[in-house]
């Protein structure tokens, strides 16, 4: 990813190199922030930068894409992940989970592989997994 910043403003942005689930995860958790009052104003100029070339991306990558899961926190499609309490949540990453969850919670939870808490990547190619689509607005619906 390619960002100049010049007075306080970015002017140049180039997300060719990035999925679209990562520059979404990255306006989710921009969003997040901005909601908690955690911003700065580069981070709000970010956000303003990355959801300018949102749509752009959308566009250009591939719509109807399918995934097994979705994450709890960010709300990304994933076919790899940790779940907890029998697949109440979902959570992509360990900055997913550590939204809901301190470390210490999660090694309660996981209880040395014992417990209702474990990472897992679903098969993918395997039609009945997968329960999610990426629609043209860049959402995720329920497949039916």
């Amino acid at each position: 990813m390619k960002i100049t910043k010049q007075d306080n403003k970015f002017n140049q942005f180039n997300i060719e190199n990035l999925t679209v689930a990562r520059v979404l995860s990255i306006i989710n958790a921009l969003e997040y922030c901005h909601k908690q009052g955690l911003t700065t104003k580069a981070g709000e100029q970010l956000l303003e930068a990355l959801k300018s070339q949102q749509h752009k991306l959308i566009l250009n990558s591939a719509i109807g894409t399918k995934y097994c899961r979705k994450c709890s926190s960010c709300g990304q499609g994933m076919n790899k992940g940790f779940v907890i309490n029998s697949g109440e949540q979902h959570f992509c990453s360990e900055p997913c989970i550590r939204v809901k969850y301190t470390p210490e919670e999660y090694k309660e939870l996981h209880d040395d592989g014992n417990g209702d808490a474990y990472y897992t990547e679903w098969d993918a190619t395997d039609e009945s997994e997968l329960q999610y689509q990426l629609n043209e607005s860049g959402k995720l619906t329920e497949i039916n």
